[in-house]
């Protein structure tokens, strides 16, 4: 235990000077994630509370000006989605994308390339076809993603923007986007994403999940989260000591409400936003397959390797709306 202490105190050095060396190069030191886990972990998220309230100061210096575009859900709807992250870590907004964007969505998965997971291992294909029926999980390419016209739409939804402004209270950052299909299989795996985990690579983020197809029972890979378990110094040292690991459910609810855990089931076009520095999963699709698109915003680049986009900006911009260049920082 005290060989893992030090560990995490050089952890603590190496993530404090890699914020400093981010400030000024505007880039990560080799390796800082997993310092940055480990500062997050031995301060139990007050590493990340400091971070975010720092870059909030930033953004409120620099006096940034208010948004010029037309807002698409009203100011009430959007405070209740607000609140309702901050205190549970999560939201849904059903019927969010209609059939037909749905299936323009859909359609794209036949026309690029991907990666699929057999065992430990990630490889790579031209094509779904081309997958073998293994493969439980396949993510189709990032960068072939951005260069389609609905993927553009999406994500250029004044209604993702406002809500992440709001909650980080400075710009919201593009950085990553994808689009999983999940096969059925009997037993969860751990590469999968299908035990509980929580994610850390940057100080504060979202995620909208989009369900492609209806997740109606626990039999066809909804997700599921622990309410509440975002918050900072809501996890315990037990279970953080142990570092970035996946955690089976037994293990997990020792420390949790079983009552905590929220289920999500939806129909297709389903909006799920989910503050995933709470523990979360997918459950395996064990009937049906199930496929989801995930945009991801961020308030900062800092925390982990920065891979930018091979699209250029200039390409990917829509001009109609009034959103800061910062969210665009992923792009050439």
């Amino acid at each position: 235990m005290l060989v893992r202490i030090a560990k995490l105190m050089l952890s603590t050095i190496k993530c404090l000077f890699g914020y400093l060396y981010f400030l000024t190069k505007k880039k990560n030191i080799k390796n800082i994630n997993s310092s940055f886990v480990n500062f997050y972990c031995l301060t139990k998220g007050l590493s990340n509370s400091i971070f975010n309230f720092v870059i909030m100061l930033n953004y409120k210096f620099k006096k940034k000006n208010n948004l010029n575009f037309v807002e698409i859900i009203n100011s009430s709807n959007l405070e209740e989605t607000i609140k309702e992250i901050n205190k549970t870590a999560y939201s849904v907004i059903p019927k969010y994308l209609n059939i037909i964007k749905i299936n323009r969505v859909l359609d794209i998965i036949g026309k690029v390339k991907c990666n699929y997971i057999i065992g430990d291992q990630i490889f790579k294909s031209n094509s779904i076809d081309d997958v073998p029926e293994q493969a439980k999980v396949i993510d189709l390419d990032e960068n072939e993603l951005l260069k389609e016209d609905i993927i553009k739409e999406i994500i250029h939804d004044p209604l993702f923007y406002q809500i992440a402004k709001k909650y980080f209270k400075s710009v919201p950052i593009l950085t990553n986007v994808g689009l999983r299909i999940s096969r059925i299989s009997e037993k969860p795996k751990s590469k999968e994403a299908q035990f509980y985990h929580f994610d850390m690579d940057r100080p504060k983020w979202l995620k909208f999940f989009i369900y492609l197809n209806d997740v109606d029972t626990e039999e066809h890979g909804p997700h599921c989260f622990i309410k509440y378990s975002h918050k900072t110094f809501s996890k315990p040292y037990k279970l953080l000591l142990r570092g970035y690991e996946r955690i089976q459910d037994e293990e997990l609810f020792k420390y949790f409400k079983k009552n905590d855990e929220k289920v999500i089931l939806g129909k297709s076009g389903t909006l799920a936003i989910g503050d995933t520095s709470a523990f979360h999963k997918g459950l395996n699709p064990r009937t049906k397959i199930r496929k989801v698109l995930t945009i991801e915003f961020s308030n900062s680049l800092f925390g982990s390797s920065i891979n930018k986009y091979n699209v250029s900006k200039e390409n990917f911009k829509n001009t109609y709306y009034n959103f800061e260049e910062e969210f665009y920082s992923k792009f050439v």
